[in-house]
């Protein structure tokens, strides 16, 4: 009877100390109000199928290489043949070359292969990446079926200096160094970014395509154990940017991006030709640079680019015959350069209309040659195109929008393309972008970092 009375006494202690407890968790709970992120969505982004990596994600994927980051955060697929090695993506099944990929406006895809190679392009030298899926690519170019690849840099009108230096290093000989300078005022900025990459690549494996040899008696496989031989690359690269803002209305932007790579190509795993055969070496060279003005209004805006795409690719295979000579096999130099001029004007016509309207004409130069065939070819075209799109408000919950475009390769006019969308935001905390204080072409076309004045005003 005792022990019963001392279990209920004990019991009651117990509840009594965990209500205290209890009791003293809920007095010291604070309630915090919801912390709300939202950012502007433009007007000619509405009723695209659109996908944007976080600024997050690129910065601490600096040191990759583009590919490496749109095969872990996009659902794009991405082909490559190993670290340092060609990689290519596609949109929903369709061609590599079906997808393009434009920087700062210059378009990358090489007019010989179609197609760009994204462990070329580090990520370093990239501040935005934009997905434009299917149809939705004629927002910012034509003939990408798959959809677009939009990369961009923008400055930061609020620096005055600021620098920054990453340095890395990894297994089989890897290091990479990244240097970063921003200097400038509220009128012009400069933005310097250097960097190197180098890996030796020289991992140990199990190659399980060559029988190294077999016992008879028991039938067991025995597989060699080698090095991946002639898999290193270095690459290195300049990017240079200068902003210039000389008034309210008026916005200067120019870039240079200068880049050398050379690789090693590892044969096969199924060859057997030993050290001294088949060595392939890859030299890739690239010069970019853009200009461009933007003058912008209440009621319009007009942008001029201009830009330029200069690649130069060298192949060759050869034997080593000793310590200093070779055999050259395959000698293969080609030489591409595009030239890039667009014009476009945007009108608000209402506060629930605008019309945009976009013409340009672009000059493409292929020069290949094989020196030990003795083998090639020369040729040019000019490719033109004009588009139009127009964006309709309906309510500050529905906005449609039509968009269309066509090409012209010389004479020839290739079969025009269109995108109709139309959105209708269920939620009431969600506007469709058309009824806001400041118009749609202000505010789309700042430069990152400048804030109209009609909302600077609001925060003083």
């Amino acid at each position: 009877m005792r022990c019963l009375r001392k279990i209920l006494f004990l019991c009651l202690v117990v509840h009594a100390a965990a209500g205290g407890v209890f009791a003293q968790t809920l007095s010291d709970t604070l309630s915090i109000e919801e912390i709300r992120i939202t950012s502007f969505r433009p007007v000619q982004r509405n009723s695209l199928s659109l996908t944007r990596l976080d600024s997050l994600v690129l910065q601490n994927k600096a040191n990759s290489s583009l590919s490496e980051v749109l095969a872990e955060h996009s659902g794009i697929f991405i082909k490559t043949y190993g670290r340092g090695a060609m990689a290519t993506a596609s949109f929903r099944g369709t061609d590599p070359s079906h997808t393009k990929v434009l920087w700062n406006g210059i378009e990358l895809n090489s007019p010989m292969l179609g197609m760009v190679d994204f462990s070329l392009i580090p990520v370093f030298f990239i501040d935005n990446v934009e997905l434009l899926h299917g149809s939705g690519s004629v927002a910012e170019t034509s003939g990408a079926l798959g959809g677009v690849i939009n990369l961009s840099t923008e400055p930061d009108w609020t620096n005055r200096f600021s620098g920054s230096y990453m340095q890395g290093t990894g297994s089989f000989g890897s290091h990479d160094e990244h240097l970063r300078i921003n200097l400038g005022s509220g009128k012009i900025q400069s933005q310097t970014r250097l960097f190197y990459a180098h890996s030796n690549n020289d991992f140990s494996f199990t190659n399980y395509d060559i029988i190294d040899s077999v016992d008879l008696e028991s039938g067991t496989r025995y597989y060699p154990r080698m090095t991946n031989r002639d898999a290193w690359f270095s690459y290195y690269g300049l990017l240079q940017e200068i902003h210039y803002r000389p008034g309210e209305k008026d916005f200067f932007s120019m870039s240079f991006w200068g880049q050398e790579s050379s690789r090693s190509i590892p044969l096969l795993s199924t060859s057997e030709t030993g050290a001294n055969n088949n060595i392939n070496r890859q030299e890739d060279k690239s010069i970019r640079g853009q200009i461009s003005y933007l003058h912008y209004g209440e009621n319009f805006s007009l942008k001029a680019f201009s830009g330029l795409n200069s690649m130069d690719l060298d192949y060759s295979q050869k034997n080593r015959l000793n310590d200093q000579s070779y055999l050259v096999q395959i000698d293969s130099k080609s030489q591409t350069s595009s030239l890039y001029n667009s014009l476009d004007f945007q009108l608000k016509v209402s506060s629930d209309l605008r019309v945009e309207l976009s013409a340009g004409a672009d000059y493409h130069q292929v020069e290949s040659l094989e020196k030990i065939k003795i083998f090639g070819y020369n040729e040019s075209r000019i490719q033109s195109r004009v588009s139009g799109s127009v964006f309709k408000g309906w309510n500050s919950k529905w906005n449609s929008s039509l968009r269309l475009g066509s090409d012209f390769i010389g004479r020839e006019k290739a079969m025009p393309v269109f995108h109709m969308g139309s959105e209708y935001h269920i939620l009431p905390e969600i506007h469709s972008g058309f009824e806001r204080e400041v118009s749609f072409i202000e505010r789309s076309l700042l430069p990152a970092g400048r804030k109209p004045r009609s909302e600077t005003r609001k925060e003083l």
